[in-house]
Order: C-alpha cells, then sequence, then structure tokens
C-alpha cells in the first residue's frame, strides 16, 4: 500500500508542475512580446534555460530550475542579435531559488565594459539556485550590483505569484526597458 502512495504522490507531483510552466510559458510570451514592441531581440532566440541534462543519468538537469531572458537592441531586419552587446535588459524566472521560499522573478538592465555580455552573465544569472548577489524575494527599488570584472547589473525583484496579470507583465518589461535606456552607451 505504502509503494502505491509513494508512486502516485511522484505522478501527482509532476503533473502538479505542468500548469506552473504552461503559465510561466504564457507569462514569458507576453515578455517576449513587449520587449519587441520596445525594439528589442532576445540573444538566443527562444531558448532560455541552460545546464540542463538530457541524459538518463542527469536526473538533476531534467527539470528547468530558471528561465533567462536577455534583450538587446534589434538591428536590421535580418540581422541576428550580438553577443557583442554592451548592454541589455533582462527578466528572469527563478523557480527554485536557494535562498527564498518561493519562486521569483529578476529583472532590470545590464552594462558591461566588456565587449561580451555572454562571458559573465552565463555565471550571474544562469545558475539554478538563483542568482547569489539577490539577497531578497521583494526589491522594489532598483539596486545595483557592482563587482569588479563583472557587468553593472540593475536589478528589482518579485516573486513570480505576483505577476498576475498582463498589465502587470508589461509594466515590469516597460520598468526594465526605460532602465536599459537611462545605461551609458
Amino acid at each position: 500500500m505504502s509503494e502505491n502512495k509513494v508512486g502516485k504522490a511522484i505522478k501527482e507531483a509532476f503533473l502538479f508542475l505542468q500548469p506552473i510552466f504552461s503559465d510561466t510559458a504564457r507569462l514569458m510570451k507576453i515578455v517576449e512580446d513587449r520587449m519587441n514592441r520596445h525594439k528589442l531581440t532576445a540573444l538566443w532566440g527562444s531558448s532560455s534555460v541552460w545546464g540542463r541534462s538530457q541524459a538518463y543519468y542527469g536526473g538533476h538537469g531534467w527539470i528547468a530550475h530558471y528561465l533567462n531572458r536577455l534583450f538587446v537592441r534589434s538591428l536590421q531586419k535580418d540581422e541576428k542579435p550580438s553577443f557583442k552587446e554592451k548592454k541589455g535588459a533582462f527578466i528572469n524566472v527563478y523557480f527554485a531559488p536557494e535562498k527564498f521560499s518561493q519562486p521569483i522573478v529578476v529583472y532590470g538592465a545590464i552594462q558591461s565594459a566588456d565587449e561580451n555580455i555572454w562571458s559573465v552573465w552565463e555565471s550571474l544569472m544562469a545558475v539554478n539556485t538563483g542568482p547569489e548577489f539577490v539577497t531578497s524575494e521583494k526589491v522594489h527599488d532598483w539596486t545595483k550590483y557592482e563587482k569588479t570584472g563583472h557587468p553593472t547589473l540593475t536589478y528589482k525583484v518579485l516573486p513570480l505569484i505576483d505577476m498576475t496579470n498582463k498589465e502587470m507583465v508589461e509594466s515590469m518589461c516597460d520598468e526594465a526597458f526605460e532602465m536599459l535606456n537611462r545605461a551609458p552607451s
């Protein structure tokens, strides 16, 4: 009997995650559309997760722990965005941040003196446990993260469950876009 309960619990847990991921995908579609209206393009197209495993022995990487979206200014119609961009706007979701009891959204702008945003972006933001520099699950005022050898990040943080409607998500995108525009070129 207890084996049946464990099996049922595993199935229920898996089925529980599916609508959460579907809702988050809808949220990210709103983000994508709004950032495109601001003439921004995601660096990696529709890709938003790194470090996942497709191997049978890599169970820790089967489920996405985060979604990263880094947007840069759109170029010519057929031109692809470049990793050499010096600044961008970002919207990231972390489903299981180590420091907090709930999923969070970290958003804002990044500016790099280096010519390659990706060179440090991955180590700062593409982490399963959430960004190390984020110290609260709610940061309502723009906060700067500056560290030698890293780009300057200006960010805010909200619990994912606070993203309750399209207008709120669009407002978050507009704020990130405005912060991007404040960064010197």
